[in-house]
């Protein structure tokens, strides 16, 4: 993407951090400052699961926001999302991924609608869905609490507790079904300023962890950014 309005949305998020503890305001959760590094840990695995935030602005494709790097594993390909701010709600505008049978990185798909990944106010109760494909497949959202949580990477305070819950719908009945298996339930956990710090699978009232944060690198930490 080009950085047509790199200095301004990374302006806007920066800033956006004097604010933390408001929970209506998205870029304190959800921060996309371009530099910006996530490691993440799997239980039983190495630290290695990165996401970086490569770059805002409106590529030459159209689609505006933040693109996003996720490579879960240095052995396997990466995946890419582009994240805006919008409105009240945090949107997954487009995504791409490594296509095994052609050997080549796949063109943007656009998302329509986006998906909300977040909508304010994030207080308890706060509910949304987003549908994931032509009306077949949606996800529920609902935040749970607000709160203190420990992770590998530290101790964070204000932090948001989110039950994620996907649903398919029948083809005969035609009627939304819950899909019961552990990684179609799952607790998110964002923190003021840092964002996703926690992800825990629900599988038959057991919770277990998915990943969870070890290290964090802000933009202002890195050299050279």
């Amino acid at each position: 993407m080009r950085k047509l309005f790199a200095v301004a949305i990374s302006w806007y998020f920066l800033t956006s951090t004097a604010y933390a503890g408001k929970y209506d305001d998205l870029a304190v959760y959800f921060p996309m400052t371009p530099g910006t590094v996530w490691t993440y840990q799997i239980p039983g695995q190495p630290p290695e699961w990165q996401v970086r935030v490569q770059d805002c602005g409106t590529g030459t494709d159209g689609i505006s926001g933040c693109s996003i790097k996720s490579l879960m594993s240095p052995n396997l390909p990466p995946v890419y999302n582009i994240f805006v701010i919008q409105g009240d709600a945090v949107l997954n505008r487009a995504s791409k991924s490594f296509d095994l049978l052609s050997g080549e990185m796949e063109e943007w798909k656009l998302h329509t609608p986006s998906r909300i990944v977040l909508e304010s106010p994030l207080k308890p109760g706060t509910r949304w869905e987003t549908v994931l494909n032509a009306d077949l497949k949606k996800v529920r959202f609902k935040v749970v609490s607000i709160g203190k949580e420990t992770v590998k990477a530290g101790e964070y305070k204000n932090v948001i507790k989110i039950k994620r819950e996907i649903y398919y719908k029948d083809k005969k009945s035609r009627k939304w079904k819950q899909c019961m298996s552990g990684d179609c339930n799952v607790f998110e956990y964002y923190a003021p300023n840092v964002g996703l710090i926690k992800e825990e699978m629900i599988e038959k009232n057991k919770v277990e962890i998915f990943r969870e944060l070890v290290d964090f690198t802000p933009v202002n930490e890195k050299t050279g950014n």
